[in-house]
């Protein structure tokens, strides 16, 4: 059985296909060489096979700490992020689409009673924007020291995503280089495990960013390695309206 996200990505680039490429005629076929072998699916349009792959983009940490250390505190950073979430929706006050990004180290601890402290602050802020279309960062600060931002985007859905990328604004140099890394990261895993599947070859990156834009997806066009590899990379953001061609060796494709 396929996974969520490959399930997810496979029913975004099979509604672009068909609503925006009114591309009527193509067969999935999920696992095509089995469960734990590549592809993910075999795409057939109009009789031209394609070998398919779906992936994330994978947040990029230090190695200072071992693999159960990381997603122990990665894990308990974002349930407590989500967890707000969830209660500024209960008091029917989340309005709006809200970014909160460390300012602080992944492996920072929290005490119960500083988290108390920025939850309340973040809730606040919620609160006290509903109202607005978008606003100004709030730094939320103790002892002196910054340890989150959060601000809202002039989006129309409610949402409130939570990034690990310390202190990286999304328009900031420091934002775009990490935005390159992990989608040529992306590209590369990929590309040693798709490395004896036959060509055409597509891969659907869903992106885990909430910063990334398409904007900064293709300023990073120039420097991406092996695109030449993939008959087309297609970028699965949260909805089909914000997904696009990356890249594609099919101008027919790219609208």
């Amino acid at each position: 059985m396929i996974s969520m996200s490959e399930s997810f990505c496979q029913s975004i680039f099979d509604d672009y296909l068909g609503e925006k490429l009114h591309i009527q005629n193509k067969v999935w076929v999920p696992y095509p060489n089995g469960k734990n072998r590549p592809p993910d699916f075999d795409l057939t349009i109009d009789g031209n096979k394609y070998s398919v792959e779906a992936t994330d983009t994978q947040i990029m940490l230090d190695d200072r700490w071992g693999t159960v250390e990381k997603q122990t505190f990665l894990s308990s950073r974002k349930e407590f992020i989500m967890q707000i979430k969830e209660e500024a929706m209960n008091a029917g006050i989340l309005n709006g689409f809200y970014c909160v990004f460390s300012l602080i180290p992944w492996s920072f601890p929290l005490k119960k009673k500083v988290k108390q402290e920025i939850k309340k602050s973040i809730l606040d802020y919620i609160k006290n924007t509903k109202a607005m279309t978008d606003a100004s960062p709030k730094t939320i600060m103790k002892d002196n020291k910054s340890l989150f931002q959060i601000f809202k985007q002039p989006v129309s859905q409610n949402g409130l995503s939570f990034s690990y990328a310390d202190g990286a604004w999304p328009d900031s140099t420091k934002s775009q280089a990490y935005i390159c890394r992990i989608l040529q990261d992306a590209i590369d895993r990929k590309y040693s495990k798709l490395s004896e599947i036959p060509s055409p070859r597509i891969l659907l990156v869903k992106n885990t960013y909430p910063f990334s834009t398409r904007s900064a997806f293709e300023k990073c066009l120039p420097k991406l390695e092996r695109l030449s590899f993939y008959h087309s990379i297609y970028i699965v953001m949260d909805d089909l309206k914000s997904s696009f061609f990356l890249y594609t060796g099919n101008d027919d494709w790219n609208k």
